[in-house]
């Protein structure tokens, strides 16, 4: 799978900008970003639901998609939802009584009769099991590092629209630098290998360690 330098535009807005990194069947890529950083119309010109304004998607087989929100019919069972892929069940529950993780991973079953190359789950949670036995490239997004870490190679970092880190995880620590501009306080984020932003306001800064979580929201707020 490859995405070159993938743009979208909706009303005139720039949701998503250059946005280009390659992923083999074998790696396993976490999207990382807070709520509005591109995630979801991302996930979905990866799906193929969308279109990007500009630039390619190269896609080497079939992707499984599990939005971040799943939607089925509210009224049907569990039972009738599996028996459209041949598989039977006795869960007679209706999908409106399932919960958000539950129908998450229905999604997902419904899927693999295909034999997806590709998983692709927007706004992870709950389905590690799934995740760690499908045999192809994995992409997870979440606002938060954490959920995902244990389970992904690397990491891409977003905020608004564009890469702005793109790390493995021995790259995903990172510290806040603190300078006093024009009587008020700017916050910078570095990765902690990286000391570009604290030689350049060598003592007249305050650095602190930030873990990945904090950063992603240090990111959003645009210090």
């Amino acid at each position: 799978m490859e995405l070159r330098n993938v743009s979208l535009s909706i009303s005139g807005v720039k949701v998503l900008q250059n946005i280009s990194f390659k992923l083999s069947k074998g790696e396993r890529l976490g999207i990382v970003g807070y709520h509005g950083s591109g995630k979801t119309v991302l996930s979905e010109i990866i799906a193929g639901l969308r279109k990007p304004t500009s630039g390619e998607v190269l896609i080497d087989g079939k992707v499984n998609y599990v939005p971040q929100v799943p939607l089925l019919p509210p009224n049907y069972t569990v039972r009738e939802v599996l028996g459209f892929i041949g598989e039977k069940s006795n869960d007679n529950r209706k999908i409106k009584e399932l919960s958000y993780v539950e129908v998450k991973k229905l999604i997902y079953k419904l899927q693999m009769p295909l034999k997806p190359d590709y998983l692709l789950i927007d706004e992870f949670v709950g389905m590690e099991e799934e995740v760690r036995e499908f045999k192809g490239g994995v992409i997870l997004t979440t606002h938060k590092p954490s959920r995902i870490y244990d389970l992904v190679d690397f990491f891409i970092v977003l905020s608004k629209g564009r890469i702005v880190f793109i790390t493995g995880k021995s790259g995903s620590k990172f510290k806040v630098v603190k300078v006093k501009e024009d009587g008020q306080d700017k916050y910078y984020l570095e990765n902690i290998a990286d000391d570009t932003i604290e030689r350049k306001f060598k003592g007249r800064c305050e650095v602190r360690e930030v873990g990945f979580d904090e950063a992603i929201i240090f990111l959003e707020n645009g210090f």
